[in-house]
């Protein structure tokens, strides 16, 4: 999963989470906010699995996490080549 994708997740379980515990009595959430939080993480380090046999997504997020350190490619490839990789990682 790419970051934009995670921020996007994180801050839709967030926001849900806060309306629902505002619309509950003090200490009735029962550990609401942690299965959320737990759910949430388990979504996005789901993708978080070695290189080899994960297919183009996982290997288009690890090249794209590392873009930056590759100094051969002028500004325009690596934007480029940053927004291919982010459209792979985004493929499921």
């Amino acid at each position: 999963m790419s970051e934009e994708r995670a921020v996007d997740l994180l801050h839709a379980i967030g926001t849900g989470i806060t309306l629902s515990l505002l619309g509950k009595p003090q200490g009735e959430h029962k550990g609401l906010s942690e299965a959320a939080r737990d759910a949430v993480f388990a979504a996005i380090l789901a993708d978080a699995v070695p290189l080899s046999g994960a297919g183009p997504a996982a290997a288009a997020t690890k090249l794209r996490a590392s873009l930056d350190s590759v100094s051969d490619l002028s500004a325009g490839e690596r934007l480029l080549l940053g927004e291919l990789l982010h459209r792979i990682a985004d493929t499921k």
